[in-house]
């Protein structure tokens, strides 16, 4: 999204939104918030991810909180700019079993850059094909991923199927979308070295994760004791979906 204030979620007035399980990629404002923006409001973040959000004046943050108070949660913050957070005359602040600041290399992770060679819109799917110059990837191992398909842009798209050469996504998007193109594939998932493997607090854990994956504790990490559950939106080990994958509150903004 590209807009003013909290270009994914501006909040005024009293308000006080529960998000949980929810991505914030990619978001671009010249106000306040790159992400979001709580002016004399409240915002509560459980197991969320905010990344390469982008506020371009006022020196703000991907979260300005004005007036308000922020709660973030089981959550991860990373390669924000210019910064994570901004208060601004707030109180009653909690950030708790968190990550921000820049402080874990293992939260994103750029798995590959490349550029394309054409694009495709099949409307009866709803889905574009791209396909990539000089690619080589295993089938469907991109899944899961997102890609930026212009990598001088903001945008990015879940990755639903990929071959040797061609991934696929939801939308139509073969109009903006060039011969020549640089592109590249971000995981928002956590690796194995991050902090945030195992690093949830089990009171406010969340039953799954935005791909419907159920929170667990692994036994490699921690000892196999609490607390349970990575942090942010993503589990470390992949799954099938299961068929809560596109039920609410988990979202993508």
């Amino acid at each position: 999204n590209v807009s003013g204030n909290g270009s994914a979620m501006s909040i005024w007035d009293g308000a006080r939104p529960i998000v949980r399980n929810c991505l914030f990629a990619g978001n671009t404002t010249a106000g306040r918030g790159g992400a979001i923006y709580a002016g004399y409001a409240a915002v509560e973040l459980y197991h969320s991810t905010l990344v390469l959000n982008v506020s371009s004046v006022y020196s703000s943050a991907a979260v300005e909180i004005e007036a308000g108070n922020l709660i973030l949660i089981n959550s991860i913050m990373a390669k924000n700019t210019p910064t994570d957070v901004k208060y601004d005359q707030t109180s009653d602040n909690l950030l708790s079993h968190s990550l921000y600041g820049g402080i874990d290399p293992g939260l994103v992770e750029l798995v590959l850059e490349g550029k394309w060679a054409a694009a495709t819109y099949d409307a009866r799917t709803h889905q574009s094909t791209l396909s990539a110059q000089q690619a080589t990837w295993g089938p469907d191992a991109l899944v899961g991923t997102f890609v930026r398909p212009n990598a001088a842009g903001t945008r990015f798209f879940p990755i639903i199927a990929n071959t040797a050469t061609e991934l696929t996504i939801w939308g139509d998007i073969s109009g903006t979308v060039s011969e020549e193109m640089e592109f590249q594939v971000w995981d928002f998932h956590p690796r194995v070295e991050s902090g945030a493997v195992d690093a949830a607090d089990p009171e406010y854990a969340t039953v799954h994760d935005l791909n419907g994956i159920p929170r667990h504790d692994d036994p490699t990490f921690n000892g196999g004791s609490p607390p349970y559950g990575d942090l942010g939106a993503f589990e470390l080990v992949a799954s099938e979906p299961s068929n809560e994958l596109w039920h609410l509150p988990n979202c993508v903004a």
